[in-house]
């Protein structure tokens, strides 16, 4: 049997990527736990990577942070994608692609830096999503961000870029 496949169209590029799920997807789906299996379409090159990242962190083992923490569930995995596909929506396509990481009790981490900035959102199994801005390696400020208000979401990238509004 070949192993699942999912296929990451890109509007922008009108071109199709094809990925394999990992392994232990296959192994999931076989148990009956669920898991990202639909097709995604992202509108610029630098979704992708991440993408994938929070398509992957669904699929860590059990205590992948030795505190017992368990994978990403598929509620929150689709807000950190729709997060990404807002914030690609702004159309800042020098953007570049951040880091993506699990959060203890199952939340998503998005980490930019550019030159002495850093912009990180976090969303979290609750729902919420939260920023904190770096300038030169020090915390400056945090809050709550709503994903759909593109307006917020334009300001936090534009002053990670530095560039005006």
């Amino acid at each position: 049997m070949a192993p699942a496949m999912s296929a990451i169209a890109s509007a922008a590029a009108m071109m199709t990527m094809v990925y394999e799920i990992p392994e232990a997807a296959v192994t999931a789906a076989a148990s009956g736990r669920d898991y990202l299996s639909a097709d995604i379409l992202v509108q610029t090159k630098w979704e992708v990577d991440p993408v994938k990242a929070v398509v992957g962190l669904e699929h860590l083992p059990p205590n992948w942070d030795g505190y017992g923490s368990g994978p990403i569930e598929r509620k929150t995995a689709d807000r950190a994608i729709y997060l990404i596909a807002q914030i690609a929506s702004l159309g800042f396509d020098q953007l570049p692609a951040p880091i993506v990481e699990p959060i203890q009790d199952g939340g998503v981490l998005f980490q930019w830096t550019a030159a002495t900035r850093q912009l990180s959102l976090s969303v979290f199994a609750d729902g919420t999503t939260e920023y904190l801005k770096y300038e030169a390696g020090e915390p400056f400020d945090e809050g709550s961000v709503d994903p759909r208000m593109a307006g917020r979401l334009r300001g936090l990238i534009s002053w990670l870029l530095g560039t005006r509004v």
